[in-house]
């Protein structure tokens, strides 16, 4: 998924988030993860979790959304709207996304 096997290391998120390889991002890195249970969307949601954790961890400014969805474009429409926002700097510091019921974690 990132790379060739002799490549991974370097190119793995959870590694590169752990290193603080991300802090130059000045916050302008964000997570989203639907919560709906079962099937991919737990898998997903879980990995995303764990994957949030290392910039946590490494002490990344970085925004974590979540909240009751799937893995689909009307949810995808919204969270990626709310990204580009983060990435230019105008997201609200409140709310996460237009998605009812999500939450804005970090």
């Amino acid at each position: 998924m990132f790379g060739t096997i002799d490549t991974w290391d370097a190119q793995n998120p959870v590694k590169i988030a752990a290193a603080g390889g991300y802090a130059s991002y000045g916050g302008r890195f964000a997570f989203f993860a639907g919560n709906t249970a079962g099937g991919l969307d737990a898998q997903i949601q879980s990995d995303t979790v764990d994957f949030h954790a290392e910039p946590n961890t490494a002490g990344t400014t970085h925004r974590f959304c979540t909240g009751p969805g799937t893995h689909d474009w009307a949810y995808r429409q919204k969270d990626l709207a709310d990204f580009l926002k983060v990435i230019a700097g105008t997201a609200s510091d409140t709310q996460c996304t237009t998605n009812p019921g999500w939450s804005k974690l970090s």
